[in-house]
């Protein structure tokens, strides 16, 4: 009878010291710590990939989005054929542009041409419909970058305070 007695003091000793332990290495392994250092390694990749997009500058991804796809009332065809033409070597230096960027940054510097191209825009002296309308124009032309270029995101989220 005292065997088994020592027997179950000692399983249930086992039981609570492996309880005890478990509870133990949760208690260390702590959120907050983690979160803090989350936050820091942002903070460190949002001053990194400002960095390269000012570095990269993003000029020919600003001139893309800038060119209408619509070009109004232009009837002569070779003014339109020039037009796509410096439309389609802009994509494929933005395209340059934006793969020289680290993958991570790739969404922020779609952003930071789109924002340009915006400002841009803005100051121009364009009115109500037609500039809403070009804004949009803009706003699809960047959504569509990565696709465009063939990049490993898919897809940005692109913000606009104006649309």
């Amino acid at each position: 009878m005292a065997k088994l007695a020592l027997l179950a003091f000692t399983f249930a000793a086992l039981i609570a010291y492996t309880s005890v332990s478990a509870f133990r290495t949760t208690v260390f392994t702590t959120t907050i710590e983690d979160d803090d250092a989350m936050f820091i390694r942002s903070s460190r990749e949002q001053q990194s990939c400002r960095k390269e997009i000012q570095r990269e500058k993003l000029n020919d991804c600003q001139k893309y989005l800038e060119h209408s796809s619509s070009y109004g009332d232009l009837l002569e065809m070779t003014v339109v054929d020039l037009r796509r033409q410096q439309e389609k070597k802009h994509l494929e230096q933005c395209c340059i542009e934006l793969r020289n960027v680290k993958e991570k940054c790739q969404c922020e510097a779609v952003q930071e041409a789109f924002r340009q191209a915006e400002q841009q825009q803005q100051g121009g002296s364009r009115q109500g419909s037609q500039q809403e309308r070009q804004q949009r124009q803009i706003l699809q032309k960047a959504q569509n970058l990565p696709s465009e270029c063939q990049l490993e995101v898919q897809q940005c989220r692109i913000r606009s305070p104006w649309i």
